[in-house]
């Protein structure tokens, strides 16, 4: 065969080659563009990765609760909760919680559901507890300042062996704040592993790490500047009395921080109780060689209509 012809076929092939090259570039998707998809309203043909081989339900569970999202026509919503049948966070309702995040994310088509970690910055950059986010005692404190114009409840609210039954509420505004107005109900086969996960308590990350109990050495720190916390217009009505304890880290200089509600009393009094504390100024503790130190201390905010 002349050089010349042989040369061709090659020249012929390459030029094939780069074609089919070409070709794939072209369907291939650009991971750029992905990310600028999800990072506003999603795609509702995507859906999040299964958390287990029972995960399509808890899919299911947010692909209902997208739908009604969207029924409303609700700009920004945020996922609050995973507690379960005695309204304790565990790591398993940490989990699931995150999950149904994801995936409502994922299936909404005019809403925008807020990033967990979004959240859970806005939660330190105000000085609460970023577990606050795994409870839904301040769902409407927390879209408040989120910004959001509702909120979903998530929640573990039967465990039976390996099964767990899943309830998720949404609550939009309404004349007197936030009300219910759709719950969905789900279930979920539980893993061997995710099984254990139910009894392990959540640990959220510390705001200040290295924040230890009130010892001996170090003395507790008393409160200089301690205004008394207002009534919610429910409570009010309702004639609520009580306290709400929380457990916050007194700092080095005297704010309060990582505050965590550990007994709620509900009605709007909650928030009401950490927007208070958090406008107290303390006299910090001191450790042993009087440097000034940040602890954890439990303060109870007292409730009493006069």
């Amino acid at each position: 065969m002349p050089f010349c012809r042989r040369r061709d076929r090659a020249r012929a092939k390459v030029s094939l080659v780069a074609s089919l090259l070409i070709g794939a570039l072209i369907l291939m998707p650009d991971p750029g563009h992905a990310r600028s998809a999800n990072a506003g309203l999603q795609n509702p043909s995507r859906v999040a990765p299964p958390i287990s081989p029972a995960a399509p339900d808890l899919d299911t569970l947010a692909k209902k609760m997208a739908e009604e999202i969207d029924k409303k026509k609700l700009g920004s919503v945020v996922v609050v909760g995973g507690g379960g049948p005695e309204a304790k966070v565990s790591d398993l309702g940490a989990k699931l919680r995150d999950a149904f995040n994801d995936s409502l994310a994922l299936q909404v088509r005019k809403s925008r559901v807020l990033e967990g970690g979004v959240v859970r910055e806005m939660l330190r950059q105000s000085r609460v507890s970023e577990g606050m986010l795994y409870s839904d005692e301040i769902g409407a404190w927390i879209a408040d300042h989120a910004r959001a114009d509702a909120y979903v409840t998530f929640r573990i609210y039967a465990l039976t062996g390996a099964h767990a039954s899943l309830v998720a509420e949404l609550w939009t505004r309404g004349k007197q704040g936030f009300q219910s107005i759709h719950r969905e109900a789900g279930s979920l086969t539980l893993t061997d592993q995710q099984s254990a996960m139910a009894d392990s308590d959540f640990q959220p990350e510390a705001n200040i790490p290295g924040a230890s109990p009130v010892t001996a050495s170090a003395g507790s720190p008393r409160c200089l500047f301690c205004p008394n916390p207002s009534y919610s217009e429910e409570a009010r009505r309702l004639k609520v009395s009580g306290v709400v304890l929380l457990m916050i880290v007194v700092r080095s200089d005297g704010l309060a921080d990582d505050v965590m509600v550990v007994k709620p009393m509900g009605h709007g009094l909650d928030a009401n109780a950490i927007d208070t504390v958090l406008e107290w100024k303390f006299q910090p503790a001191k450790d042993a060689q009087g440097n000034l130190v940040a602890v954890q201390v439990p303060i109870e905010v007292s409730f009493k209509l006069r």
